[in-house]
């Protein structure tokens, strides 16, 4: 069989989003995954080959596996931080048989660019708006403002651990939260109105945004529960430095951007430097960017992938979004409303039902062992 793409991630709706969004257009995806056997990803009808990865080593041998075994140059897309810093790390050893997210062609510099505080100091110059932010240290908090954000200073690194702390006190008390060598971003916090991620692609020196996530809900960090809006509906100029940005820091990949709103201002929080989790519901609104890069590599580009524009799309992560009926966030009902109008579900698919069925058994199977 002849494969045309590689997909990197964990047990998660990203990977799976991938996974949906290029095997839906055809292509014969072999997917590396971050985790056991026990997984609902792998499941997905569109997988044609796995390899179960438990380390690094593991993922750089199926690739060298695959190198030698296929002609011409494999895209592979990261759905993890991890995977990505991975593949940036080893960038000269692995350009020549694959095109994968990089900055500049340099090896490392995506990983460098990682650091939250690097970031937020190269969207400064940029022209974003961005929250005060300061490198925990012991003399540090002689000068934090208080309410402030923990947060990892590296997206490779800590997770999703972020933390709002309202005194010195909670401070401290959050602090034993990370472990000694994590390293911690301090931000002004920032009471948000409403969240939005800035989604799009930057390949052969252009940077394509057709649209914006905008958050209802989330858990841990994570969007569990969006709307899709075209970029022209955001009455504002965070396309245009959105697109500097990516251009100034040589960015090649899919890419999102995460602000904050408050007063009609908005701040810059993060940008992730791979596929980012929403990459499914813009495909449900009508533009398939993990299709468009593969294309693009392939020199099959169509000009109507390009033109395509997007549908308001909502858009529900269901196996996760249900905690807010569990923690008493939402009633069911609410829940179950909000469901039926989502075009979007990033679990639930007709056409491929296996990873649905294979998702509800294992978190059942959690939910029973904390209740044992």
């Amino acid at each position: 069989m002849n494969y045309n793409i590689i997909i990197i991630g964990g047990n998660h709706h990203n990977t799976l989003s991938l996974v949906r969004c290029l095997g839906g257009k055809g292509l014969n995806v072999i997917l590396l995954l971050e985790t056991s056997r026990s997984n609902f990803v792998s499941c997905s009808k569109y997988v044609k080959k796995s390899y179960f990865c438990s380390n690094d080593d593991d993922i750089l041998s199926s690739l060298n596996i695959l190198k030698n075994c296929h002609k011409g140059k494999l895209l592979i897309i990261c759905a993890s931080d991890h995977s990505a810093s991975l593949l940036d790390l080893h960038y000269e050893q692995l350009k020549d048989s694959f095109y994968f997210a990089n900055i500049k062609e340099k090896e490392g510099e995506l990983t460098v660019l990682m650091d939250k505080h690097k970031q937020t100091e190269l969207a400064e110059k940029c022209g974003f708006n961005v929250p005060k932010s300061w490198l925990y240290n012991k003399e540090i908090e002689k000068i934090v403002e208080f309410p402030c954000l923990l947060k990892p200073l590296e997206s490779i690194h800590g997770g999703k651990k972020i933390r709002v702390c309202s005194s010195k006190e909670e401070l401290h008390q959050s602090l034993k939260d990370f472990s000694e060598n994590d390293k911690i971003l301090i931000q002004e916090y920032i009471n948000k109105e409403i969240e939005i991620v800035i989604v799009g692609l930057a390949v052969k020196g252009n940077v394509f945004i057709p649209g914006y996530s905008f958050k209802h809900r989330e858990i841990n960090g994570g969007t569990t529960y969006s709307t899709i809006y075209p970029i022209e509906n955001l009455n504002n100029n965070l396309a245009e430095i959105s697109e500097r940005y990516i251009k100034d820091i040589g960015y090649e990949g899919l890419f999102g951007i995460e602000f904050v709103g408050k007063d009609r201002n908005f701040y810059f929080i993060e940008i992730n430097l791979r596929n980012d989790a929403t990459c499914y519901s813009f495909a449900k609104a009508g533009v398939n960017l993990p299709y468009i890069y593969w294309a693009i590599c392939n020199n099959q580009v169509y000009q109507k992938d390009l033109a395509q524009k997007i549908e308001e799309t909502t858009s529900m992560v269901e196996y996760t979004d249900i905690r807010n009926v569990i923690y008493r966030k939402i009633s069911l009902w609410n829940w179950l409303k909000d469901l039926n109008s989502c075009k979007c579900k990033y679990i639930y698919d007709a056409k491929d039902l296996k990873p649905f069925f294979m998702c509800w058994w294992l978190f059942a199977s959690r939910l029973l062992k904390k209740c044992l």
